[in-house]
């Protein structure tokens, strides 16, 4: 399950929901079912935070962490990263993985995603060597769904 959760620095509370898949996976429109209420002024300093499993993702800060442990991500491995936290369950293209990483079109032969998710998985699993954090679908793209390996894959919506 991915959840993005809505953090206050300051005091190290947040609002925790559930992300919904829009349409375009590029705006999760979400319903709050946790936390405490915070003021307008706070809403200004939260920063996001994506789950999935033992990863969380702290998107303003350029962070993960898996069991609580930092990992830091360089900036397109992360940018990678959040994209397919936002696409809770889908398969991402690597066009899109590009677009959202970089910024601009893949390009025809670039290879860049694939070369990225082996630096991403290598990153993720170093503390959870029996886990799989990334999917590959050939020919479609990779999906986020962390899991036990021997776990049966979780069926796609």
């Amino acid at each position: 399950m991915i959840r993005v959760a809505a953090v206050n620095p300051g005091e190290g509370r947040g609002r925790a929901y559930e992300s919904s898949r829009a349409t375009s996976g590029r705006s999760a429109e979400s319903a709050e079912t946790s936390g405490g209420a915070t003021s307008p002024a706070a809403d200004s300093a939260e920063a996001e935070v994506l789950t999935a499993g033992p990863l969380e993702i702290y998107v303003n800060e350029g962070l993960a962490r898996v069991d609580g442990k930092a990992i830091r991500i360089s900036g397109h491995a992360f940018g990678i990263l959040v994209a397919l936290a936002r696409r809770p369950g889908e398969i991402v293209s690597r066009d899109d993985l590009y677009l959202q990483a970089w910024g601009t079109p893949l390009r025809p032969g670039d290879r860049s995603v694939d070369v990225f998710m082996v630096k991403l998985r290598g990153l993720l699993e170093t503390d959870r060597p029996s886990w799989s954090f990334i999917h590959t679908h050939p020919g479609l793209g990779y999906r986020l769904a962390p899991q036990p390996e021997g776990r049966p894959p979780s069926k796609l919506r």
